[in-house]
């Protein structure tokens, strides 16, 4: 269910949309949860991150490696995964 603290704010989201008006940092928080994106997709337009979820929570799990584990992972991605997919592109 949609949080009331934020449908029932329509002028405040009127004034948002015109510019009028910034929202909180609280608020942005309860729009990015109850829309299920992060707030720098809110804040860009929707055109920096507009990845699933399912990836934003592997890039977290990522993060909590041990940082020899975590260069090895991206040497196997930057040169296997992220090459090939290159080199379809270019032909």
């Amino acid at each position: 269910m949609v949080d009331d603290t934020i449908m029932n704010r329509g002028v405040l989201f009127g004034k948002f949309d015109c510019n009028v008006n910034l929202p909180s940092i609280q608020i942005l928080l309860k729009i990015a949860k109850v829309c299920y994106v992060s707030i720098d997709y809110l804040i860009s337009n929707g055109k920096l991150s507009n990845h699933e979820k399912e990836v934003l929570k592997r890039i977290e799990d990522i993060e909590q490696l041990d940082s020899y584990t975590r260069k090895k992972l991206f040497l196997l991605i930057d040169n296997n995964v992220v090459q090939n997919f290159k080199a379809k592109q270019a032909s």
